[in-house]
């Protein structure tokens, strides 16, 4: 079993060195969040499939496939990698079309779940839709890795929705037990709100 383990590691290590040493050129921080979200995307998927490392990593595509894109994404020479140089004669590639989830503004769903409950206090439907779209935005965008909407969706959702069903369905609360969660349910979406912000990929 440990031996599976490490052969696996070890293909996975080589990997990632292999997008590593493609992607050379890239900023060194975007370089460090092209490798930690292919990890990411490795650990989800083999948790899913155990089994299945070799059909993951075709999945995910060729090394330098993804180091030229994530290169032309950047502004750099998808030539700019390793072994190229003024005359290697690599091309450059075009950018990247971007699609919806690329053009999600990072500030849209941070403002959404930051203003919506305020605003459902004063128009319920707004509070609502508000919180509705931010969510939708927020898993749509691709601003920020799963781990980091799932926290916010937490703080944010899932923290609300448990205090509105214990307290409204098994004790009704007097006006001054609403007042304090409402103040709670603020803090809890201003909480997320400032971790997405705090969070998101520049």
């Amino acid at each position: 079993m440990k031996a599976a383990e490490n052969a696996g590691n070890t293909e996975i290590d080589a990997y990632l060195a292999a997008v590593r040493r493609e992607a050379s050129a890239l900023p060194p921080e975007r370089g460090q969040e092209l490798l930690a979200d292919l990890a990411e995307h490795i650990e989800v998927a083999l948790a899913e499939r155990p089994d299945a490392l070799d059909e993951v990593l075709r999945e995910l595509g060729d090394p330098r496939t993804i180091a030229a894109t994530a290169l032309a994404e950047s502004g750099v020479g998808a030539g700019a990698g390793a072994g190229a140089g003024p005359g290697a004669g690599n091309p450059v590639a075009p950018p990247a079309k971007q699609g919806f989830r690329d053009k999600v503004p990072a500030l849209l769903p941070v403002l959404l779940i930051a203003l919506s409950l305020p605003l459902g206090f004063a128009v319920l439907p707004l509070g609502t839709i508000g919180r509705l779209a931010g969510l939708v935005l927020l898993w749509v965008a691709t601003c920020w890795r799963i781990r980091d909407k799932a926290i916010a969706t937490f703080l944010a959702f899932v923290t609300t929705l448990g205090i509105n069903v214990a307290v409204y369905y098994i004790d009704p609360p007097n006006p001054t037990v609403v007042d304090v969660i409402s103040a709670v349910q603020i803090v809890l979406a201003l909480l997320a709100a400032g971790w997405l912000w705090a969070t998101r990929r520049r």
